[in-house]
């Protein structure tokens, strides 16, 4: 029953993203008149979002390099249960959620996924 949640989990989640040594990704190479331009694009392990206190008691803060439009937080099975806007503190109240473990997106403006997180609450 338990690798029925796990893998459900992976799938739901999509915790399988292949990593690289290299920093960034060459996508296609694009002629211009003289030169040759390169797109890059950076990977998940670039990207440096941090919660805290984890675990959490009455509210989470984020510390991030990057600008995230949106966190949605999720239950364990999947559940989309809060969608929270940025704020300027970087604080969000977890004080309608009982204890337990959940999982943070990060969004950006387009709605893609930036990073996906582990948080547990505290009862």
């Amino acid at each position: 029953m338990n690798r029925i949640f796990t893998w459900a989990f992976l799938l739901i989640f999509g915790f399988g993203v292949a990593t690289a040594a290299a920093s960034s990704v060459d996508v296609m190479p694009v002629k211009s008149n003289s030169s040759t331009l390169r797109v890059s694009i950076p990977f998940q392990d670039d990207i440096d979002i941090r919660v805290s206190p984890n675990p959490a008691n009455d509210y989470f803060a984020v510390t991030s390099n990057i600008n995230y439009s949106k966190i949605q937080l999720f239950n364990i099975i999947g559940k989309p249960l809060k969608t929270y806007r940025v704020s300027a503190d970087n604080n969000y109240q977890l004080t309608d959620v009982p204890g337990g473990i959940y999982i943070l997106r990060f969004m950006d403006s387009n709605n893609q996924v930036i990073k996906t997180i582990k948080l547990y609450k505290k009862n």
